[in-house]
């Protein structure tokens, strides 16, 4: 039941998902309009128009966004990591 909300969600794939697999309350946010635009068109083209897309610094969030949330995910952090190069040995030293 509780809100969960993606910073950085881009493209709107993970909300989407979430929502296909029965999550409801869900919102992303993301500093990019161009981005925020593609989530709401990708939500759509899946039939989907109950996620809430916004333009939102997360550094600065406003009343607007603070409301009460049970979960938020930031998979752009998550790619970032597993997608960057192995470490060795030494780098872990």
């Amino acid at each position: 039941d509780d809100d969960i909300v993606e910073f950085g969600s881009g493209n709107g794939h993970l909300l989407v998902s979430l929502h296909k697999v029965g999550y409801e309350r869900l919102r992303g946010l993301d500093y990019s309009e161009g981005a925020v635009s593609l989530g709401r068109a990708y939500a759509a083209s899946n039939g989907i128009n109950s996620i809430e897309f916004q333009v939102a610094d997360v550094l600065n969030l406003n009343n607007d966004v603070e409301r009460d949330v049970g979960l938020v995910l930031d998979k752009g952090t998550f790619d970032a990591i597993s997608l960057g190069p192995a470490l060795t040995e030494k780098d872990k030293n």
